[in-house]
């Protein structure tokens, strides 16, 4: 959400703690946002999560996200865009594994984005 406000890919935790293909399919959605020019403003509430059991270097990962409290500013002209999507597009589950990096630090490697996801669907 960080590099997503200011748009930054260069963004030192995005560049730190995103890495493999999770960097490369959060850039793609970073460069979307770059074209529209428009930033995602509101409450994205992030809940039921899971971590398994810490396997070599890696983990993995899960998260139920509701972003029906999201709206979106176009920055050029400051209009604020509510966000007509319904529910299940509003409902994503995110599972991922993220990847020992030096310190303590364990960076995001892989992120999948399933919309409608049964599991999330109820608060």
């Amino acid at each position: 959400m960080e590099a997503l406000s200011s748009s930054g890919r260069i963004e030192s935790n995005y560049l730190t703690l995103t890495v493999a293909t999770a960097r490369s399919a959060e850039n793609d959605e970073l460069s979307w946002w770059t074209q529209h020019d428009e930033r995602v403003t509101g409450t994205d509430r992030l809940y039921d999560f899971t971590v398994g059991a810490v396997s070599g270097h890696s983990v993995s990962f899960s998260y139920c996200e509701d972003s029906t409290g999201l709206e979106y500013k176009n920055l050029s002209t400051g209009q604020v865009i509510a966000n007509t999507s319904g529910s299940a597009a509003n409902h994503t589950l995110r599972e991922g594994q993220l990847s020992k990096g030096k310190g303590e630090l364990w960076a995001v490697s892989t992120l999948l984005t399933q919309n409608g996801a049964q599991q999330c669907m109820h608060d």
